[in-house]
């Protein structure tokens, strides 16, 4: 048949050379327009537009594609954009920022180009929030401009409002908009001077994920609308730097104001609004190699970049298996410590929090925790950037995060050149949601239609480690790494610069392995983990010495520096993380906190974060004060909100409960952690 051919080039394709591999590789790619073809028909037979019958059959391919690809009739729940009667084409974006004066420093203008769908009178809608419209228009000809009706309506928490326009009868056209942010602490985090190491300098970037681009731009704020960024420019006083999720082409004096410049870039695949950003700052920048440079604070840009001299090979390791990387430039930039996050994958401008650098002091040490991180944000140029999952109810998270998590395991051990890592890994990852209660997780099925008021609250474990586990069941029937990694890279071909979803995953797995029976719907669809929990999973070694150590500690009080020394940063920080499920009395606070500063391990922020949740927990009054030092420095959620539970838990207040809002946290990790603390 058809699939077995497509599969035997799949497999093929792997091992063969010369000229027997091109053969291989051309029969692939015709097997791939073929089953292209096929979804194509499918998708045409199983949802019908119901649109205007003599409407343009460009446009009705356009809004069928569009509305397969969103598996919710072209509406996004979480988006007020009608993207079954209008689709964004290219836009070009234009920042002010005063970024010295917070109270009223960003206005902006944005060009959008669109295509109309259908032959309705529907209005073209646009997603905002905590905008205020200054002017909407159009232009019929080159230099003549003329005003558009135009309605913003009401304000929902977190969703935004939508900015309905009244455009003409032409099939496609642009839109000009001019506006003001308003409240700049969603989607855009500022930092006054004294939160970086340029203390006398502001700081300001944009976090955008999972839709909050409609915070700082009006557009069509949803994973499905991907665009071409034709003009990206930031306008910023000097001496500050602006840099964007593109390719700089130009900086030039403006002509808007003395002292200012304005950097512009351009984004020529295109990307989901969620992948846009601007960070301001005082950067500068080192090349790592012909296309990977870093940014960072001028005053420590030197030592960062000396702390990521492995990301070209990083990056190699990634592309033998997936492919070739295709953004151009791999540039990234190392944020403040009040960052909120690991990172995120922005197109040319990935973000990495500060937090992850590794200590040049812990030569001895290795550092698996960062290349899994860093990984992590790599792996998504691929599964994430280059094929997008729809966010339709969210329900297709699992195919952005599970996968990239599943090669980001086997990139840190390819990279370190040890097998084992990937397997410890795995059984993480099992560990953790199966010893979840179920109040931990919002859900726990993969595929779901549930809609959440706050739109971050959809990032549980639950898509990143349950949806890593369920690639890693699919590897097993498919006949091991190999196989499973050769499908992806078909999937990558046939989805590149697309939005993918579950259906489209499902039906395309299924021509190429025919033969391989999925329960699906147990795994997607049940909200349970009976399917993990079920697992078979390889035995580690790097698994089961974490827990000879901690039996170590807890049976025989033996605490050793030796322990720890054969050890990797990831099977420490798990350790430390495992022993909050046994009684702590057992466990020596003290000689464990000295074990960590002789190995210059306590001030490193990951494993001082899984340590000070523990000896909290234990009563340790003589980490208090480290505690409340490293809460009002640090900013990253997966590191503070284990420490805020265990103050919880133990009813502390370490003089930080009403200070809660002076730290300068992110909005939603600021409200997360009163939340905690029951503020």
């Amino acid at each position: 048949s058809m699939s077995r051919t497509i599969s035997q080039a799949v497999v093929s394709t792997q091992s063969t050379g010369g000229a027997a591999a091109l053969f291989n590789m051309s029969r692939l790619f015709l097997c791939l327009l073929l089953i292209s073809l096929l979804l194509v028909a499918n998708g045409g037979n199983k949802k019908k537009n119901k649109g205007n019958k003599n409407k343009n059959k460009a446009n009705k391919k356009e809004a069928d594609s569009l509305i397969s690809a969103t598996g919710n009739d072209g509406q996004d729940v979480l988006s007020y954009a009608n993207l079954n009667h209008y689709r964004s084409t290219n836009i070009s974006i234009h920042i002010f920022a005063n970024i010295s004066d917070p109270g009223r420093f960003i206005s902006g203008s944005v060009e959008i180009g669109y295509n109309k769908l259908t032959n309705s009178n529907e209005p073209f809608i646009l997603d905002t929030l905590n905008l205020r419209i200054r002017s909407v228009r159009e232009s019929p000809k080159p230099g003549v401009f003329r005003d558009l009706p135009w309605v913003l309506g009401e304000e929902m928490p977190h969703k935004g409002a939508p900015l309905k326009i009244t455009v003409g009868p032409q099939d496609s056209g642009i839109v000009y908009i001019e506006y003001w942010i308003l409240r700049p602490d969603t989607g855009i985090h500022y930092l006054p001077p004294g939160y970086t190491s340029a203390h006398n300098y502001a700081y300001l970037y944009t976090i955008t994920q999972p839709a909050q681009t409609r915070s700082w731009i009006p557009c069509q704020d949803t994973a499905s609308a991907k665009v071409i960024i034709a003009r990206m420019r930031a306008t910023v006083p000097a001496p500050y730097t602006a840099l964007m999720s593109g390719i700089l082409k130009d900086v030039y004096d403006s002509t808007l104001a003395a002292g200012w410049q304005t950097y512009s870039y351009r984004q020529d695949l295109p990307v989901a609004p969620y992948h846009l950003s601007l960070a301001i700052g005082i950067m500068e920048n080192r090349t790592i190699s012909e296309r990977i440079a870093v940014w960072a604070d001028s005053h420590i840009v030197d030592q960062v970049a000396e702390r990521y001299t492995f990301t070209e090979d990083l990056l190699r390791t990634c592309e033998n298996i997936l492919g070739p990387y295709v953004w151009g430039r791999y540039d990234f930039l190392v944020l403040p410590d009040k960052y909120a996050y690991w990172g995120m994958e922005h197109a040319n401008m990935n973000y990495i929090a500060g937090s992850l650098a590794p200590d040049p002091r812990r030569g001895y040490l290795d550092n698996s925790l960062l290349l899994e991180q860093f990984s992590h944000e790599t792996i998504h140029s691929w599964f994430g950037n280059l094929v997008t999952s729809t966010y339709s109810s969210h329900s297709d998270l699992w195919l952005n995060e599970g996968i990239t998590k599943y090669f980001s395991y086997y990139v840190t051990a390819d990279f370190m050149d040890t097998p084992e890592i990937a397997d410890f890994l795995f059984r993480r990852a099992h560990r953790v949601l199966t010893m979840a209660g179920n109040s931990a997780l919002p859900w726990e099925s993969l595929e779901n239609e549930i809609e959440v008021e706050n739109m971050d609250g959809v990032f549980s474990s639950v898509p990143y480690l349950k949806g890593a586990l369920f690639v890693k069941h699919l590897e097993k029937k498919v006949g091991g790494r190999q196989e499973l990694a050769a499908f992806m890279r078909v999937l990558l071909v046939m989805f590149s610069y697309q939005n993918i979803n579950t259906e489209g995953f499902i039906e395309t797995f299924n021509m190429v392995f025919p033969d391989t029976s999925i329960e699906w719907d147990r795994w997607l669809y049940e909200d349970n983990l009976e399917m993990v929990r079920d697992m078979e999973l390889p035995a580690s070694r790097l698994y089961d010495d974490c827990f000879t150590v901690l039996n170590q500690w807890r049976k025989k009080g033996n605490y050793k520096a030796s322990q720890l020394k054969s050890l990797t940063t990831v099977q420490i920080a798990f350790l430390l993380q495992e022993m909050t499920r046994y009684d702590l009395r057992r466990f020596d606070s003290t000689k464990i906190t000295k074990l960590l500063k002789a190995m210059n391990m306590y001030g490193d922020p990951e494993i001082f974060s899984k340590w000070a949740g523990v000896a909290l927990r234990m009563g340790d009054e003589d980490i208090e004060e480290d505690v409340q030092s490293f809460l009002v420095k640090e900013g990253r959620a997966d590191l503070i909100f284990p420490i805020y539970a265990a103050m919880a838990e133990m009813d502390l207040d370490l003089g930080l409960k009403d200070k809660i809002d002076t730290l300068n946290y992110k909005s939603d990790v600021r409200d997360t952690v009163k939340r905690i603390l029951g503020i």
